[in-house]
């Protein structure tokens, strides 16, 4: 029989109930079976991993707004990482990048975009069947 963790909201004490039990509306859930948590951890590393490419593709728009020359090591690591990300939306768009200058990075704000929705996609994905 699977065990439920229910959180009292009063006192946030944790107390363990069988899951023969109803509880409260006062209760809420907080942890359900054991089979959710590996998926769990899989929604946790999606959204880690997307969280930190959103941010170098942030990071290397504002550079290019900025106009950042390429001489940093700094400025290097974030082009050099997050070029694989730009490259598919670079040649989609026929994106020449300028050299020097501060310009609009149009395949970094398309890498940001899909990059989200990819990752809200799979964590829904998760997260249904999950519930089912």
């Amino acid at each position: 029989m699977a065990r439920r963790t229910y959180v009292v909201p009063d006192d946030e004490r944790k107390t363990n109930f069988h899951e023969t039990l109803t509880p409260t509306a006062s209760y809420r859930e907080v942890a359900t079976d054991e089979r959710d948590r590996p998926l769990g951890a899989l929604e946790l590393i999606i959204g880690w991993i997307a969280t930190l490419v959103v941010a170098l593709l942030a990071i290397r728009f504002v550079m290019a707004l900025l106009g950042v020359s390429d001489s940093t090591a700094l400025t290097n690591f974030i082009y050099s990482t997050t070029n694989g990300f730009t490259r598919p939306f670079a040649s989609l768009f026929n994106y020449a990048q300028p050299i020097g200058t501060n310009y609009f990075d149009l395949p970094a704000v398309a890498a940001i975009i899909t990059v989200a929705v990819i990752s809200a996609l799979l964590v829904g994905i998760l997260r249904s069947s999950r519930r089912s």
